[in-house]
């Protein structure tokens, strides 16, 4: 994100954090003065990070959805990679469709240090796994029914072992 606004943001300054489009909203009602209820919003406000009176900010780790299907799990320089769709989106639907499933493992990558996620460290962290699982499971329960359905959904698929970066595969 770029962000200016003279006299409020530092110029020049660079701050490290995970923000979402989420965040927009809680930041631009505290910039406005008005409040909004915590029922009402997943975002936080990042104003703090954008004035630089912090160089971090605490949230619970961040769940990429798409459409209604759980993949990815993003928490500081972490990216807990769960469930993959069978196909890409440009190419034709797989015989049964495009489904979300389960990787065979999670594939956890440090995206500061690995930008093109291509060194799984999932082997070497599998507490962080386990603690990043338990909190996407405490979120679901806060969430439409629409996500936790599609996520029972994509846990119930039986899957074939594939290697780390590949695609998921339906066992026949």
């Amino acid at each position: 994100l770029l962000a200016r606004f003279p006299g409020r943001i530092p110029a020049g300054g660079l701050a490290g954090g995970v923000g979402s489009l989420m965040d927009l909203l809680p930041t631009f009602a505290n910039l406005a003065g008005s409040p909004v209820p915590s029922s009402s919003t997943d975002g936080i406000d990042l104003w703090p990070l954008l004035s630089g009176e912090a160089q971090s900010i605490s949230r619970d780790p961040l769940l990429f959805f798409d459409n209604w299907e759980l993949q990815c799990v993003r928490w500081g320089p972490w990216k807990l990679h769960l469930a993959r769709y069978n196909s890409f989106a440009w190419t034709q639907d797989p015989a049964g469709g495009r489904r979300n499933l389960l990787l065979p493992a999670p594939e956890l990558y440090h995206v500061d240090e690995d930008p093109g996620e291509n060194y799984d460290r999932a082997p070497q962290n599998q507490e962080l796994i386990a603690w990043l699982k338990a909190q996407v499971e405490r979120q679901m329960q806060t969430l439409p029914e629409q996500a936790r359905s599609a996520w029972r959904e994509t846990q119930q698929q039986r899957i074939q072992a594939t290697p780390v970066g590949a695609l998921p595969s339906k066992e026949p």
